[in-house]
């Protein structure tokens, strides 16, 4: 896995990353996603929610799979005392708007500003949770070549939430 990172990190400093764009149902990628991740950490209480029962998205499904993986294992690994995270699903402006959200430990003000750095990991982690500090910069390279944005809100003890948002949505 730390391999396969360290190529995508290199493929996209390159910028030799190709996408493989295909439309697809956004709404049935969540709900397989969130299976595995369930099925992997039974602890834990995942939540989704969408206005919609569809939604169409021409987009690499490979790679916005890596990313929703990505944020939903963060939500888990960072949250060892509350299992509870919110996933929900939303159609803004012709955009498709994600949001991950767990009651764990937190990011601070100044950890934001850098926390989609290329192996950044914030401040006094590295010694409780293990981690490459490259899955949120590859996470944000992928929103990024797809035209999209991706961000965190968060406070120390109260939980992080990591949206993204990407255009291309489909009937």
């Amino acid at each position: 896995n730390l391999i396969s990172h360290l190529l995508d990190a290199s493929k996209m400093q390159s910028g030799t990353l190709e996408l493989q764009p295909a439309r697809f149902d956004v709404i049935e990628l969540y709900n397989d996603v969130i299976k595995g991740v369930q099925f992997t950490n039974p602890g834990y209480d995942i939540s989704f929610a969408s206005h919609q029962q569809h939604i169409y998205i021409t987009a690499d499904r490979e790679r916005l799979e890596q990313v929703i993986i990505n944020l939903l294992g963060n939500a888990v690994k960072y949250s060892p005392e509350n299992k509870t995270i919110e996933v929900a699903v939303t159609i803004e402006n012709g955009e498709i708007v994600s949001r991950i959200s767990d009651r764990g430990i937190g990011i601070s003000a100044e950890d934001k500003e850098k926390i989609f750095n290329r192996f950044f990991r914030a401040g006094g982690i590295a010694a409780t949770y293990s981690g490459s500090g490259i899955g949120l910069y590859i996470s944000e390279q992928i929103i990024n070549r797809h035209n999209g944005k991706i961000w965190v809100e968060s406070e120390i003890n109260n939980g992080s939430s990591f949206y993204f948002s990407m255009p291309g949505v489909s009937e």
